[in-house]
């Protein structure tokens, strides 16, 4: 039986621009965790990553490939040589040297449908579009040319000179291209759906789902015992840049000058938000760092805050509300739609530095609201397990296979 006999689903090679692994971490857990829905499922065929690790009785280690991994690793090598101000450059060529070699692999090229987790992919998309194969682009950013806008002025705002990749402009035309080569779009709705309209999308090219990546109730878990004794405690753990809303987070912070609170900020800093960090100069804020053991992070918090100018779901939020904190979170972030005001946290316009504060205020000054707050973020986690969105996935490749 072909097919394209009614009835029969394909299977699906699933391409990503990372090290995939059996971790519950960022993007390489994400992948991980899709790659095994898949397999459960049976609609598997192959994995291409650069780098993944297998656990035994998960997904077996032959549906993994790494093209051209020693090529990859050496040139990634000498590119780390380079200095912070080439970040963007730097990104950008791994990622176009990594599309080359996915492009070049027998596994692509036998392909029957392709799911695209990262949007790096612009050469083989277009391969396939030209060949007739049919691609998912699962959106797990805003539309490339609303970041770069959004960082941009921003940059401009706070007079930097911003080289994140974000302000990469080949990168953001490279990424352009690709969602325009893929079959369909899948992207959250509201937030992710209105920027793919906005830049010329067709509606009809576009799946919508309610959440990206799902929340995980087990590793992530509210603290057991009692508050620990001080003040209260505000936490942003994020790779720290100026789409993450530092700067906005910052005047605030500032703007509200408390002084029986404190600012946790986890993870790393970029060039210019270790230059804003120095400008603003925040008060009663403790730099974490790179955080090994994130659990215990969040527990050590009272309300989780991402303040981001343009995101389509960060596994920060869900973290945070399976971790029972309130969350505050900017109308920009895909995963909003879980935030009911006063109930579980608050959303907040995504460029309005008083609104931010006022809601970090109100937290300040209903302490006794927070604890019950915290359960319902934990139900909302419940209710948004990880598992759902590989169920979406196999639904929008299915709608897209139908529509061919």
């Amino acid at each position: 039986m072909s097919a394209d006999s009614p009835g029969v689903r394909p299977k699906i090679t699933l391409v990503t621009y990372g090290h995939v692994r059996p971790t519950h971490e960022g993007a390489d857990g994400s992948a991980w965790d899709l790659a095994e829905a898949l397999h459960r499922k049976g609609r598997l065929d192959r994995v291409l990553c650069y780098g993944f690790e297998v656990a035994d009785g998960t997904i077996p280690a032959d549906r993994f490939a790494s093209p051209g991994r020693r090529l990859f690793a050496l040139v990634s090598r000498l590119l780390g040589r380079l200095p912070g101000p080439f970040s963007g450059f730097v990104r950008r060529v791994r990622e176009r040297l990594f599309d080359r070699l996915v492009g070049r692999s027998p596994e692509l090229r036998n392909a029957e449908f392709v799911v695209f987790r990262k949007p790096n992919f612009e050469r083989s998309a277009r391969w396939l579009a030209g060949r007739g194969v049919p691609t998912l682009a699962i959106a797990s950013i805003l539309h490339p040319r609303v970041n770069y806008e959004r960082v941009g002025a921003e940059a401009a705002r706070l007079g930097l000179d911003d080289r994140s990749p974000y302000r990469d402009r080949a990168r953001m035309l490279q990424v352009e291209r690709f969602f325009a080569s893929c079959s369909r779009i899948l992207t959250t709705e509201r937030v992710g759906e209105a920027s793919f309209i906005e830049q010329g999308i067709p509606p009809e090219r576009i799946i919508t789902t309610p959440l990206m990546n799902g929340a995980d109730c087990v590793r992530f878990e509210p603290r057991s015992g009692p508050r620990p004794p001080g003040p209260l405690r505000f936490l942003h753990l994020s790779s720290m840049n100026l789409i993450k809303g530092v700067a906005i987070l910052f005047e605030a912070w500032r703007e509200l000058a408390l002084d029986d609170a404190e600012l946790l900020l986890g993870g790393s800093m970029d060039a210019s938000t270790r230059q804003l960090h120095t400008r603003f100069d925040p008060r009663h804020c403790r730099l974490l760092g790179p955080v090994a053991d994130t659990p215990a992070c969040y527990r050590s918090a009272d309300i989780f805050i991402s303040p981001s100018l343009s995101d389509s779901a960060p596994n920060t939020v869900l973290e945070a509300l399976a971790s029972g904190l309130p969350v505050i979170v900017s109308d920009a972030c895909g995963a909003s739609n879980l935030i009911e005001g006063g109930v579980n946290g608050f959303v907040y316009p995504w460029n309005d530095t008083a609104a931010l504060a006022e809601r970090m205020r109100w937290c300040h000054a209903h302490p006794e609201s927070l604890a019950e707050m915290g359960r319902q973020a934990r139900r909302t986690a419940l209710a948004n397990p990880r598992e759902l969105f590989g169920d979406a996935v196999l639904r929008a490749v299915d709608e897209c296979w139908a529509g061919r």
